[in-house]
């Protein structure tokens, strides 16, 4: 960063390229023939304040041809979920910012104290949040591969967010305090409304990819009661 402002890193050739994507978790090129571009500025304004991703930018044929690019494309490289993904909509700060916030992230998170400020940050989306036990490996590991298409399906709207119970030590400000799952013996779910903080319970159940399906979509049209203080 330069004055706290996020400056992108020129790629020269393909070895710096590689070098970068590989060096990084999660990555975003843009390709453009002239840095100067309108296209180019937009990417430049909404990467300079971003911190969660390396960012880079290229002129470079050879750079292009490597990974099929053409002018104007921007593309995140990821090490998890389906590798890479580049930005197809109208091409505005907010568009992008949206973007690059969203598939940088897993489809499904593992809520830790690194993750929570990303989760917490989206106030244009609800989180639904899966609640494992502790101690149980196997348990969680189902439910995020349960989880797997739903967070698919509803992407643009839900984080789906692994937690389990173990993390609650204090150190996590009581989430399963916020969730009111304090009481739970077995895995639940909750559906956290961001942009206000309701909390959202479904019926008792199994947790599996049809009752994520059911209870995302009774949410979606407010067929779900708020659990009350």
């Amino acid at each position: 960063m330069t004055n706290g402002k996020t400056v992108p890193q020129q790629l020269k050739d393909v070895n710096e390229a590689k070098a970068f994507i590989q060096q990084n978790n999660v990555s975003v090129i843009g390709f453009f023939n002239n840095q100067s571009s309108d296209e180019a500025n937009i990417f430049l304004q909404t990467t300079e304040t971003i911190n969660y991703l390396g960012v880079a930018i290229t002129s470079e044929e050879s750079i292009f041809q490597e990974y099929s690019a053409k002018s104007g494309d921007i593309t995140i490289y990821k090490k998890f979920d389906d590798g890479n993904v580049t930005f197809n909509g109208e091409l505005n700060v907010d568009n992008l910012t949206k973007f690059l916030s969203t598939e940088s992230l897993p489809l499904v998170v593992r809520y830790s104290i690194d993750t929570s400020p990303r989760i917490f940050s989206q106030k244009d989306k609800n989180v639904l949040f899966l609640v494992s036990q502790r101690n149980d490996t196997g348990e969680i590991e189902r439910v995020e591969k349960e989880a797997v298409e739903v967070a698919q399906m509803y992407r643009e709207n839900i984080i789906v967010v692994s937690y389990s119970m173990e993390e609650d030590d204090g150190e996590n400000n009581g989430i399963l305090n916020m969730l009111k799952a304090e009481q739970e013996s077995s895995s639940t779910m909750r559906m956290v409304k961001l942009d206000g903080n309701g909390v959202y319970k479904p019926e008792p159940g199994t947790v599996t990819s049809s009752t994520m399906k059911q209870f995302v979509a009774d949410f979606m049209n407010n067929k779900v009661v708020e659990i009350g203080d």
